[in-house]
């Protein structure tokens, strides 16, 4: 298993960014918000929590946890893994009234399968910045 350390914590400046930055994950995100249409929707934000280089040298991924809160005070989250060579975003959790992915609750682990171009398999994970291990073994 291959283990990413995480960065920051939730919050307004989570949301921050330089330009390129906000414009590279748009597609994802674009994808987060388009399920949201019509449902009372009052915030929204966008956090990479961690980044990851890939085996086999397959550049960087990030892993991204997007949260949408409601005027009734619930919140939507969904994380993904997003690999680096313009492949689509993989939804890899998502929750529904919680406070993940808020200052509330800074605490976030997930993992996903990912294929390197030789094909062989890779179980990735990644976690926020108070994560101290991972450990995984066989089913």
């Amino acid at each position: 298993m291959d283990a990413a350390a995480g960065r920051g914590r939730p919050g307004p400046r989570a949301a921050r960014g330089d330009r390129r930055a906000r414009a590279r994950g748009l597609g994802a995100f674009g994808l987060f918000l388009a399920t949201l249409r019509g449902t009372g929707v009052r915030s929204v934000n966008r956090w990479e929590y961690a980044e990851q280089p890939l085996p086999e040298r397959a550049g960087r991924a990030r892993w991204v946890c997007s949260r949408a809160d409601t005027w009734e005070g619930s919140g939507r989250v969904t994380v993904s893994f997003e690999a680096p060579g313009g492949s689509a975003p993989r939804t890899v959790a998502g929750l529904r009234d919680t406070a993940a992915c808020s200052r509330f609750g800074q605490d976030v682990l997930a993992g996903t399968y990912w294929t390197a171009r030789s094909g062989t398999r890779y179980l990735l994970a990644a976690g926020s910045c108070r994560l101290t291990g991972v450990s995984a073994g066989e089913p």
